[in-house]
């Protein structure tokens, strides 16, 4: 039989609880029986903070966030474009881009 294939599953529950601990568990035993493989390096400890689709959301300060190495290459396209005198309309149009989508991250968690 085949089965769906999950990218990622979130479970949710209260803080400062069990709650997500115990759904974890049970979802684990339900895989079980039903003969659905997990892997453990699929698997994530309950968190406050996780990366999905390159934004670190972070549910304790409800705030989101770009990981490091968007910032950093945020950062070096921003420096190669300095000084210059002018650019492709390409290039407008992806530094535009990448500061928009940065915007919307960081302007969503304010």
């Amino acid at each position: 039989m085949d089965y769906p294939s999950f990218r990622r599953l979130f479970l949710l529950g209260k803080a400062e609880t069990e709650e997500c601990s115990a759904a974890l568990e049970q979802f684990h035993k339900t895989c079980h029986q039903l003969g659905v493989p997990l892997t453990p390096e699929s698997t994530l400890d309950p968190a406050t903070t996780t990366e999905f689709l390159e934004i670190i959301f972070n549910t304790d300060r409800m705030v989101t966030a770009l990981p490091e190495h968007k910032r950093q290459e945020l950062r070096e396209l921003l420096e190669r474009m300095r000084g210059r005198k002018s650019a492709t309309k390409e290039e407008l149009q992806l530094l535009g881009g990448k500061l928009r989508h940065a915007n919307k991250v960081v302007h969503e968690s304010l």
